[in-house]
């Protein structure tokens, strides 16, 4: 049974614009030309929103586009980023491995010059040198005349050493080298005192420990000027050598004694003076008593 409209309320008239029923369309009838479901028809569900005609403005597809576009170029920058970290990373560490095999041959390579040797931990000296005593445990001295932590150097322990070497409790081997002779092909100052030792301990070899510590306090700070050759003959004339070492020296036997002992100093790539070995070992030069008393 069929109930009147309420008072005020007309029905709705669909004869105007009731559909046409069209094979195929999604429709129980397809609109007419130039009008589509509204919200007053029954095909739009729960008073949706107009379906666009082909070509209008859809702010809905407007949307969904400009947030894909935001996504993917949120994709595009993280990947570049990433991109970007990994060459750094990449970089950095080619840098650092050109870096360290630089270090590395620079390292190799330091020596003094003329000389391709490399500090050795283990020293076996086969040079020349000045020795004193016999004894079993090898101490080697390698000095300069003109070298003023050489001279402190025998202030402190010079005398013990002797001692020792005296009672043949060591072999006390001095090598006295000339390095800038030896880097320039000609004996300097630090030479020739080298010479003056070598011809005094060819000639007096007992009388050698006591000349070479006076030698040593003798020579004048570097900037006044060393020791010449006259000057080492007059020195030696306070033990009666003078006649000795002035012929020895004019006979150039030592002439390049200095040089000589610098050589093989390279060889074993020891450039400083002073340095101390005990038996093969270097020491520091403070420890070197309780180095040889640990033999």
């Amino acid at each position: 049974m069929a109930f009147p409209p309420p008072p005020g309320h007309h029905s709705p008239d669909y004869g105007q614009h009731r559909p046409q029923s069209h094979p195929g369309s999604p429709y129980r009838g397809h609109p007419q030309s130039g009008h589509y479901p509204t919200a007053h028809n029954s095909h739009v569900p729960n008073g949706g929103s107009p379906l666009p005609a082909p070509g209008q403005y859809n702010p809905h597809a407007v949307f969904h586009s400009a947030r894909a576009r935001k996504e993917k170029s949120g994709c595009g920058k993280a990947a570049l980023i990433i991109g970007i970290s990994l060459a750094s990373i990449l970089l950095l560490g080619v840098i650092m491995t050109i870096y360290f095999l630089f270090q590395s041959g620079t390292s190799d390579s330091d020596s003094t010059p003329g000389s391709s040797a490399q500090t050795v931990d283990e020293l076996h000296y086969d040079g020349p040198g000045l020795t004193l005593g016999t004894g079993e445990i090898v101490v080697d001295v390698f000095l300069d005349y003109l070298c003023g932590a050489c001279q402190n150097f025998d202030a402190e322990y010079g005398d013990q050493l002797r001692a020792m070497a005296l009672n043949d409790d060591i072999t006390l081997n001095y090598i006295p080298v000339d390095n800038a002779g030896y880097n320039q092909g000609s004996a300097t100052a630090s030479g020739q005192s080298a010479a003056a030792a070598a011809c005094f301990h060819a000639h007096a070899e007992d009388s050698f420990g006591e000349f070479h510590r006076e030698l040593l306090r003798a020579q004048p700070p570097q900037e006044t000027g060393a020791m010449q050759q006259a000057d080492l003959i007059e020195f030696a004339d306070q033990f009666g050598m003078s006649t000795e070492l002035e012929a020895c020296l004019a006979e150039g036997t030592f002439g390049e004694f200095g040089m000589e002992t610098s050589a093989h100093a390279a060889l074993h790539g020891i450039t400083n003076t002073p340095s101390v070995w005990v038996d093969g070992e270097s020491v520091d030069t403070f420890g070197v008593l309780d180095a040889i008393g640990q033999r």
